[in-house]
């Protein structure tokens, strides 16, 4: 059983992937997050949500791979972000 961690932050997404019981690490991966800021006009900022999600979706599955584990493995998933950024679909 693992516990996945999911740092996704302005430059790069990364998965801890911690044995359940023991809690210490058994496999991390970790992906940049380059070019994904855009500024549409003065004072704005905002990040391409489709590039966010593939390098949490690539970082998780190098992550298990890594590991020799699949999604079903994983117990438990904690997440940290960019403060109070949300993609809603």
């Amino acid at each position: 059983s693992l516990i996945a961690s999911i740092d996704q932050g302005t430059s790069s997404s990364r998965v801890i992937l911690y044995d359940a019981v023991t809690l210490r690490p058994v496999a991390s991966h970790q992906v940049e997050l380059q070019s994904a800021t855009s500024n549409p006009q003065a004072g704005w900022s905002q990040m391409d949500a489709k590039r966010i999600v593939g390098t949490v979706t690539d970082s998780a599955a190098a992550a298990l791979a890594a590991a020799g584990a699949s999604a079903s493995d994983v117990v438990g998933v904690g997440i940290t972000n960019q403060r109070e950024s949300t993609v809603v679909w």
